[in-house]
């Protein structure tokens, strides 16, 4: 079992992803860290604390599958993460009309989405309201800061993305 160490700051959206040996910048929540306990939907904040990295999606009209190992699943146009904690399926995969999901969800026109990692955060329980859509995934342009996962380049997206093996976590802890 590998870990993805993420090094953050209070007060800072700005990390450093270490796994493998290789350290990597890394953008989070605009809030920077918070204790998992303290986490609502949509607030901003990265959870710190230790997760299973459960698995990946992937756009494969934009790139193979990272690897044969971890577990990945090609991502189709109305496939969404829902967000909404009044739900039956929050913080869950569910399939939504393309023609009425438009731009959202998981199949996005920038590289946000080409390639990402579930983070096991409220999933097991999933309690409404305590944070939904988790993930590690490339940093779209321009952006300084996440709704709350971890953004890496697209490129480090795709190295640690190759090396991931079942198992795997992310340990997300203060420098």
């Amino acid at each position: 079992m590998a870990v993805v160490e993420v090094f953050c700051r209070i007060g800072s959206s700005h990390a450093t992803v270490r796994f493998n040996g290789h350290e990597y910048p890394a953008l989070i929540g605009a809030g920077g860290p918070i204790m998992p306990h303290d986490k609502r939907e949509g607030d901003g904040y990265t959870p710190l604390g230790r997760y299973p990295l459960l698995q990946g999606f992937y756009r494969a009209d934009r790139g193979p599958q990272p690897n044969e190992t971890f577990e990945w699943h090609v991502i189709k146009p109305g496939d969404s993460w829902n967000e909404d904690p009044h739900s039956d399926n929050y913080n869950q995969l569910e399939f939504i009309n393309p023609k009425e999901l438009g731009e959202g969800g998981m199949w996005k026109s920038g590289p946000q989405r080409d390639v990402l990692i579930i983070i096991g955060y409220n999933i097991n329980p999933i309690v409404a309201g305590k944070g939904s859509a988790l993930y590690i995934h490339p940093t779209p342009p321009g952006a300084r800061e996440s709704r709350g996962c971890v953004m890496l380049s697209l490129e480090d997206t795709r190295t640690i993305a190759g090396q991931l093996k079942p198992g795997d976590e992310i340990d997300i802890q203060l420098t």
